[in-house]
């Protein structure tokens, strides 16, 4: 099972979609295109907890000559199915899937060109001793130079408009991370949910994300990246501040439940309102995260193997894996008072988020 988990991750093309994404399109119809893929993904979140769900009341032998006996359950069913559809996709990927002009490489090299052509060409002005021959020769250095230049200066832009979207890209994948994958502990511990409650949550998470994810690649046509992103930031907080529960505080660690009989305890309604708009609001600005970062990186990067779709997926990965650290230590620490003990530095990062965003808005609007 753990081989299986290892070459399944192997095999996800989460990196390659962002990095194609982010060399084929247009730099105007970025954001609206890594909606789609959020919007995509999020159908795909909310699909997988109900097939499993179903899969749960299957359970079924079928016998085949070459392999024998294949027992299909609510264990297995789910890797039957899987393979199922990842070898419909391999079918259709090696019949039809084509390659497509590198747009947004060219769109990189020449905001690039742009960018060192006009120093140059005051430069070449202020010098009246610079004959023509001068001229032509500095011209023709600048194509021959510009990657050896764009390379050494890489690391000015990567301190600043890149290391910011990293961040936000970070954060965002940590908070869903921490509060997505806590849901089954704690509300089997508040509340007593069975699995196919729990089930039915992520189901609904990951319906509402499609027509949010929608209306984001709408409104990337009328408004900046920022300016979405910094709303959708608000609605993730809003919902993290509906999560706190204030009632925990000074209660008894060794108690189960919650305190249900206080007016601002946090029951399930009030939780599933929160995670709703935590999970909906970080979740859409993934796309608005990941256009950005493709925008904002620079040349050498974006041609190299530390091109957007790999940083955003080698983040993505750290982000998981430290905030499923996180869960276990604060588990280990407390599991009545964990809500609090996830929501309280969620809420700190994403006042963080909203603030490194506000105050870096003129590098990230491009």
């Amino acid at each position: 099972a753990m081989v299986g988990r290892f070459l399944t991750g192997l095999g996800a093309p989460c990196g390659l979609n962002v990095r194609f994404i982010a060399d084929t399109v247009k730099k105007a119809n970025r954001t609206a295109i890594s909606a789609i893929l959020v919007t995509v993904s999020a159908m795909g979140m909310s699909l997988g907890p109900f097939c499993a769900v179903l899969l749960d009341f299957a359970d079924v032998d079928i016998y085949i000559p070459i392999f024998g006996e294949i027992i299909i359950n609510g264990m297995t069913g789910p890797g039957y199915l899987m393979f199922l559809f990842w070898g419909i996709y391999t079918v259709f990927l090696v019949l039809y899937f084509k390659e497509s002009e590198r747009i947004g490489l060219q769109e990189i090299a020449q905001t690039t060109a742009r960018h060192y052509a006009a120093p140059s060409l005051e430069n070449a002005k202020s010098l009246d001793s610079v004959d023509t021959n001068d001229d032509t020769m500095l011209s023709g250095d600048e194509d021959d130079n510009l990657e050896i230049e764009e390379s050494s200066n890489g690391l000015r832009y990567i301190n600043e408009a890149t290391v910011v979207c990293m961040t936000l890209k970070f954060i965002g994948k940590f908070v869903l991370e921490i509060m997505g994958c806590s849901v089954s502990l704690l509300t089997r511990h508040r509340y007593d949910w069975s699995v196919k409650k729990i089930g039915t949550l992520s189901f609904v998470n990951g319906l509402l994300v499609i027509p949010i994810s929608t209306s984001v690649g709408y409104l990337s046509q009328h408004y900046t990246d920022i300016t979405m992103l910094l709303w959708l930031l608000l609605v993730a907080f809003t919902g993290l501040l509906l999560l706190l529960d204030v009632t925990d505080f000074g209660a008894n660690p060794f108690e189960d439940g919650y305190n249900d009989d206080l007016f601002f305890a946090v029951g399930s309604k009030r939780y599933v309102a929160g995670i709703i708009l935590e999970f909906c609001g970080f979740q859409a600005s993934q796309s608005v995260v990941l256009s950005m970062l493709s925008k904002v990186v620079p040349l050498s990067l974006a041609k190299g193997t530390f091109n957007s779709g790999f940083m955003a997926t080698t983040l993505s990965t750290l982000a998981r894996a430290n905030g499923d650290v996180l869960i276990t230590v604060m588990g280990l620490v407390s599991i009545r008072e964990l809500l609090n003990l996830l929501v309280v530095p969620a809420l700190l990062l994403t006042a963080f988020c909203i603030m490194i965003a506000h105050f870096h808005k003129h590098k990230l609007d491009v």
